[in-house]
């Protein structure tokens, strides 16, 4: 199976108005988050009774501009990496930080390399 995926969202965080520490009057911030799956070669076990992608692989972009009145310009913000299905509903996710963690999907946990 080969395909991609990608989700825009855009909205507001606060309704304000609110007010910040130093008392200073902020009406509200707006996040715009895209993110891009792009799946690649999924092989899908069905005999167990529990789906279990057995290969393949998924890169992920997540892009994410942050505008407030400290920065109206924006702060921008994400991570990308690839997602590799190695079986017995585990996958390998490599973060562009060199970060690498293996997570079993059925129960969440997730362990470095």
């Amino acid at each position: 199976m080969n395909g991609s995926l990608t989700a825009v969202t855009d909205y507001s965080r606060f309704t304000g108005p609110f007010y910040d520490s130093s008392i200073k009057l902020v009406n509200s911030d707006t996040i715009l988050t895209t993110q891009k799956y792009v799946l690649q070669g999924l092989t899908i076990n069905l005999t167990s009774g529990v789906a279990d992608i057995t290969s393949g692989t998924a890169t992920f972009d997540d892009a994410n501009k942050e505008i407030d009145v400290y920065s109206p310009a924006g702060k921008i913000y994400g991570d990308s990496g690839i997602i590799e299905f190695i079986g017995n509903h585990t996958v390998k996710v490599t973060f562009s930080n060199g970060q690498v963690f293996t997570v079993h999907l059925l129960d969440y946990t997730g362990v470095p390399g």
